[in-house]
């Protein structure tokens, strides 16, 4: 549930001394800053994908990272190249437009707070996005995510990034909120993961598992459902496959091993007549949760009145984020 905390402090206190600050550049210069805030992001959407490919390739940089990092340092470089270059001419522009009008010279200033309060709000979502996504204390992104206000710019942040990458053509798996679900069906053709070439030690983080039991009822919950169960058994199988596919380097719903998921569920003691699975590779519960959402198979699973039962395996490679497979039975 989303709640006042000190994000929300931050991000009011950031807001003001922005707008109390900048208040007597006037218009012209907010408008110019938010018009270069789109363009970047999105040459830095067009073009991310590109340096984060050379840092996967080049210099074995796990995908979520390499993602965040391209993304970052092309908005914030084009950002500071196109002020840079263009800051002198706007504020010529500015003073010219002044002098030549009373009534715009009365309003410059006041009418400025609109575009300056846009510009921050992006600003800030991509800032919390890109916190949440990349290696931080979790305590950190629960606040964030939590949050009233900064809560609600990070869903807007992940919600249009999907939007804006599948506009400009990039694959649904691979968007920049660096989520990576896969079809909750077995297909015989899987999706493709690059796995991170990196020594690591697995753990089992069995307080995302319980946090994202909450988050998959919470939505149930405001949809009039039936909460779901932990099952111990199904739990199991979660924890298994989301091992195997650090240790074996795969991303799919097919073992080599051990078959479909509902051949491992039944190995394990099972018994269902209907079933479902979800897997995703993300930075953490929240980011998972949310591209599963995001995605009508995933939440077609999550959603499912005909499920009764949940296991829910989430094993965690640190740095290069966390593996987690929900298992569905009525």
């Amino acid at each position: 549930m989303h709640s006042f905390n000190w994000v929300d402090i931050v991000i009011v206190i950031a807001f003001f001394l922005y707008i109390y600050y900048r208040y007597d550049r006037g218009v012209f210069s907010h408008l110019f800053i938010l018009t270069g805030l789109l363009v970047m992001l999105m040459i830095a959407f067009l073009a991310y994908p590109l340096l984060a490919g050379f840092m996967i390739d080049q210099r074995g940089v796990f995908r979520n990272i390499a993602n965040a990092g391209a993304f970052v340092a092309l908005f914030t470089g084009g950002q500071l190249g196109y002020l840079a270059l263009l800051s002198p001419y706007i504020k010529d522009l500015r003073e010219k437009k002044l002098k030549g009008s009373l009534m715009l010279k009365k309003f410059d200033k006041p009418l400025g707070v609109i575009p300056a309060v846009l510009a921050m709000t992006i600003v800030t979502s991509v800032v919390l996005s890109v916190i949440v996504a990349i290696p931080a204390s979790e305590r950190f992104k629960i606040d964030i995510t939590h949050s009233l206000i900064g809560g609600q710019l990070f869903v807007l942040s992940v919600n249009a990034t999907g939007k804006v990458e599948t506009k400009i053509g990039r694959p649904a798996g691979d968007r920049l909120v660096f989520v990576v679900p896969v079809e909750k069906r077995v297909v015989k053709k899987e999706e493709t993961l690059l796995m991170p070439k990196v020594t690591f030690h697995l753990d089992n983080v069995a307080g995302d598992e319980q946090e994202m039991l909450y988050l998959v009822n919470l939505e149930r919950q405001r949809r009039d459902l039936k909460p779901l169960v932990m099952d111990k058994k199904i739990r199991d199988v979660a924890r298994w496959h989301s091992n195997e596919m650090w240790s074996l380097q795969y991303f799919a719903h097919d073992s080599p091993i051990s078959g479909s998921p509902f051949k491992r569920m039944k190995s394990a003691g099972v018994d269902f007549g209907a079933a479902g699975e979800n897997i995703a590779l993300a930075p953490d519960v929240y980011m998972a949760h949310q591209g599963f959402m995001n995605s009508p198979s995933h939440k077609e699973n999550i959603l499912n009145p005909d499920f009764r039962r949940i296991g829910i395996g989430v094993v965690s490679a640190g740095v290069n984020g966390e593996m987690f497979t929900q298992d569905f039975a009525d």
